[in-house]
């Protein structure tokens, strides 16, 4: 009888061990799949902020290849800390390698930590093959690499993902109140010395019973407390531009992190499963089989309460959309040699447009500051002059030198094979002792800004037939650039400040820093992470989800359409979180506006009956252009035949008798009060609420 108990424990013993080995090996299948899921609800790759690739077998591939088997060596000690910082080859050699790597401060260390950089790492060079600078981004962790030392150098985020869905309107406003007090407390926890891990915090905040903000930002260990409270302020400021009342957003950078969402998105400090309680030992046979039933049993709850936890977090991050994001670069790049030292760095298949540094610093008087003409987001201009002849030098900052090798390299590809009397034309290039310099034809007119929008400025007031001139012209460059090219361009920055006048007056658009050139069906378009641009003249469907076409440079010449004739700065409502959509805000009261109203008040300025029914058309084609649905928005190619303005005589015949006096003749004089009269409350309740200047701060680069 002892003997039969005996054997139907050993048999129930054996089953219950051999079920518990079964659940542990489809719990190692699983577990893989399910951790990978967890850190890569994000792929992000940014492989074009640098330029160069390295070969194959290259001494620089070797270093590469030994800093990423660093970060893998279990004898470090990143997965405890969660950032990792190496550099690999000779001192100042060129096949030096800088790396750092880091995981969200919300990732359990060290195991969670180093399995995200173990993916990480393989995955980085398939996403960024040959790249001697390379960054890939998850929600989790982020590896980066360089040939260039960028330790302790802030880079602002490249990357940003948009929910298109809103916060019902009846809890917007405390929404957008909760949120801002949320990440300035989390903005000050995270840069006042006590976070742990340091510059990194996460909380909530609750709206109503209903809706909870979940708010978390992070920057990496390299950087200063000073630039770390800088680069994640300068993130936060875009909430109302880009979150606005966006149920999430996120913003991934190479220096710095924020993410919101209206649902637990990070780890809360989740208390691991207990270890199984050790049985007491017992002298018996019997007994000593039953321990082992119950290790066995033990074993297999404490994996099944494993995959039970990390099948929650995989819930969770269900919740948001997996997002492959595409991003399209100019279809040729061309590698840059030489000695930076002496003959400076020549760009491939355009050497001849390569300048002399010495050349350039005697034409400005070295710099000087008064020969500074105009600021940009990547540097000053200067106005010089070299063999007798005035040119504008962009003197780009070297504060991030990967990102303004990318924008010179793509701007020198793209302008020298673009020839249009509409663009403005590049004489040339300097990469010499560690500056990065363009040359450009000198417009003495400046920039079409000034002229619309700074009547304090010494500059003369443009009348109606200049307006319409500049109109045509820059509607003539967008043509080029979209039909006419070898390259179909996308500008994605149209605005009057990319506006350039020459001394008749003739526009010329510039900074092509950011373009794209359109390989990809311009119908379907294409999406990026990197939006960059000026927030008031994006287009929504860029704006806030990254898709760009044709159409999309359209809504910026709409934007511009307005300004010019209305002297209006219109971009600054479109960068108003409390209005979402720019035509139905104008089309409320520009309905019942006259003409005479809309247009800009231009002293003792008149235009004839030809040009009122231009200046209709053109008001009419502004409002299609801006257009939520881009689908709705004309090509170019129509809004050019619209307003062909040069074949048509009448706007030169200034003899003709004028409809419209914007000024009181000697004989007749008109009091303020009349002239006040005269004005809708409809276009003075639209000029009223004009946002202030201050709201240029926002503007995005």
């Amino acid at each position: 009888m002892k003997e039969a108990v005996g054997e139907k424990i050993v048999m129930l013993n054996t089953m219950f061990l051999q079920t518990s080995i079964t659940h542990l090996f489809i719990l190692l299948f699983i577990l893989p799949t399910i951790s990978t899921a967890y850190f890569s609800d994000f792929d992000i790759k940014d492989c074009d902020y640098g330029e160069g690739n390295y070969i194959k077998g290259s001494q620089y591939h070797q270093n590469l290849e030994l800093l990423l088997k660093n970060l893998s060596n279990s004898n470090l000690d990143l997965p405890e800390k969660g950032y990792f910082e190496d550099k690999q080859g000779s001192f100042n050699g060129s096949n030096q390698v800088f790396g750092h790597a880091m995981c969200r401060g919300d990732v359990q260390l060290p195991e969670d930590c180093r399995r995200c950089l173990k993916h990480i790492k393989t995955e980085i060079g398939k996403l960024c093959p040959n790249k001697k600078n390379a960054a890939v981004l998850y929600d989790h962790c982020f590896l980066r690499y360089s040939n260039q030392n960028f330790f302790g150098k802030p880079s602002g985020t490249e990357q940003s993902v948009n929910f298109t869905a809103t916060i019902p309107e009846k809890e917007r406003e405390e929404f957008v109140k909760v949120r801002s007090n949320l990440f300035s407390k989390l903005l000050k926890y995270a840069t006042n010395g006590s976070s742990s891990p340091s510059f990194f915090a996460n909380d909530k905040s609750k709206v109503s019973s209903n809706l909870t903000v979940y708010g978390l930002l992070q920057c990496t260990k390299d950087l200063s407390k000073e630039d770390c409270h800088a680069c994640l302020k300068s993130e936060i400021e875009k909430f109302p531009v880009f979150g606005a009342y966006r149920t999430g957003m996120m913003s991934l950078g190479r220096s710095c992190f924020i993410r919101y969402q209206n649902h637990l998105f990070y780890q809360e400090n989740n208390p691991q499963p207990p270890p199984p309680i050790p049985p007491e030992r017992s002298k018996g046979n019997a007994k000593g089989k039953i321990i082992g039933i119950a290790v066995g049993v033990g074993l297999f709850l404490v994996s099944m309460m494993f995959l039970l936890w990390f099948w929650r977090n995989k819930k969770n991050r269900q919740k948001w959309r997996r997002m492959k994001l595409l991003n399209v670069s100019i279809p040729t790049r061309h590698n840059m040699s030489g000695d930076s030292q002496n003959d400076g760095i020549k760009i491939a298949g355009i050497e001849h447009l390569s300048l002399k540094y010495f050349d350039l610093d005697k034409a400005t008087d070295h710099f000087s500051k008064k020969n500074i003409i105009g600021r940009g987001g990547f540097g000053y201009v200067y106005k010089g002059i070299q063999n007798e002849q005035e040119i504008a030098v962009k003197k780009l900052s070297s504060k991030d030198s990967l990102q303004v090798a990318g924008q010179l390299d793509k701007e020198v590809t793209l302008l020298a094979g673009l020839k249009h009397v509409n663009l403005v034309r590049l004489i040339g290039y300097c990469i010499e002792k560690n500056e990065m310099l363009l040359v450009y034809e000198y417009m003495p007119n400046g920039s079409l800004e000034t002229y619309l929008f700074e009547p304090n400025s010494d500059k003369k007031v443009l009348d109606w037939s200049s307006r319409l001139n500049i109109i045509e012209g820059i509607v003539k460059g967008i043509q080029y650039l979209h039909e006419d090219s070898r390259l179909k361009i996308l500008h994605r920055d149209l605005k009057p400040e990319n506006i350039l006048l020459d001394e008749d007056l003739t526009p010329k658009i510039t900074d092509f820093g950011i373009s794209k050139s359109s390989d990809v069906n311009q119908t379907r378009g294409s999406v990026t992470t990197n939006i960059i641009g000026t927030g008031g003249y994006m287009a929504p469907e860029y704006r806030f989800n990254g898709q760009f076409t044709t159409k999309s440079d359209i809504y910026s010449l709409g934007v511009m359409l307005l300004e010019i004739l209305t002297s209006i700065r219109w971009f600054m409502h479109n960068n108003n979180p409390q209005i979402p959509n720019l035509r139905s805000y104008m089309s409320s009261g520009w309905k019942d506006a006259t003409l005479e109203q809309k247009l800009a008040k231009i002293e003792c300025e008149s235009y004839t009956k030809a040009q009122e029914k231009t200046f209709k058309n053109i008001l009419d084609i502004a409002m299609l252009c801006i257009e939520n649905d881009q689908d709705q928005r004309p090509k170019i190619s129509d809004i050019r035949e619209s307003i062909k303005l040069s074949n048509d005589s009448s706007f030169k015949k200034r003899h003709m008798t004028p409809i419209v006096k914007s000024c009181s003749q000697a004989e007749e004089k008109i009091d303020e009060s009349t002239s006040q009269k005269a004005t809708s409350e409809t276009l003075r309740n639209l000029q009223s609420i004009q946002i202030s200047r201050e709201m240029n701060d926002d503007t995005l680069r």
